[in-house]
């Protein structure tokens, strides 16, 4: 139906360039960042390099911002700001209007 898709990702992955450098931190509308149901996390960030955080990732759908939460793992990677890659951990779904928003 035109939109993206980032759930079938099953690896880490980390935002860089138009997408922004982290994860939304606020539930974005419906039908944002080219998805009908975008995904967005207000899970803290690791502080240290090398830390890992266990967070949660929420899927706005049909205007519920808290519709589906997923568990997700963040890493810092550097010392620069929201400088860390994700993984989503998730049950294999057959869906494909789902992406993550992005924020600098």
């Amino acid at each position: 139906g035109g939109y993206g898709c980032d759930f079938d990702i099953n690896q880490w992955f980390r935002f860089n360039g138009d997408g922004g450098s982290r994860m939304l931190n606020r539930c974005p509308p419906i039908n944002s960042c080219g998805a009908h149901a975008p995904m967005w996390s207000n899970s803290e960030l690791p502080e240290n390099v090398g830390e890992r955080l266990e967070a949660s990732a929420n899927m706005n759908y049909s205007n519920d911002c808290d519709h589906w939460i997923h568990q997700l793992s963040i890493i810092r990677c550097s010392h620069k700001h929201n400088d860390v890659i994700y993984y989503l951990h998730q049950e294999r779904v057959n869906m494909c209007w789902v992406t993550f928003c992005g924020m600098n």
